[in-house]
């Protein structure tokens, strides 16, 4: 697999926790634990965009686990964890998530022609959210 070498800068004080958390945790080396912190980091921000998908932009459980690339289940017991509440209601029509899926994206047309085979308003500020 190909990897790709990225940079960052810390300040002192960033660098002196790096340096201890490398000797707590007996890191062999600086660059083992920056991945470390990095992927727990990366981890976290697809959960917190998992959370936003699913509660502000009304994508189903289904599409914000594909959109963010992690298990339904996974999101499941996080969202539990955090208390955010899924519906035990049958999964969302297609149709639904073909909208949320073209708002999300910016795809204009795959909103509205899910919005018209739903039967919804044409008119995108008829939209009830």
């Amino acid at each position: 697999m190909a990897t790709t070498t990225k940079s960052l800068r810390l300040t002192e004080e960033e660098n002196v926790q790096v340096a201890r958390l490398q000797e707590i945790l007996r890191y062999p080396t600086e660059a083992a634990l920056l991945k470390r912190i990095y992927l727990l980091g990366l981890e976290e921000l697809r959960i917190e965009a998992a959370i936003r998908l699913y509660t502000h932009d009304g994508l189903s459980l289904g599409a914000t686990a594909e959109a963010v690339g992690l298990p339904v289940a996974a999101l499941e017991q996080e969202f539990a964890r955090r208390h955010i509440r899924v519906f035990d209601a049958p999964a969302e029509p297609v149709l639904e998530n073909l909208q949320g899926l073209g708002r999300r994206f910016g795809l204009e047309r795959l909103e509205e022609a899910a919005r018209k085979a739903a039967g919804g308003p044409n008119d995108p500020g008829e939209r009830h959210g």
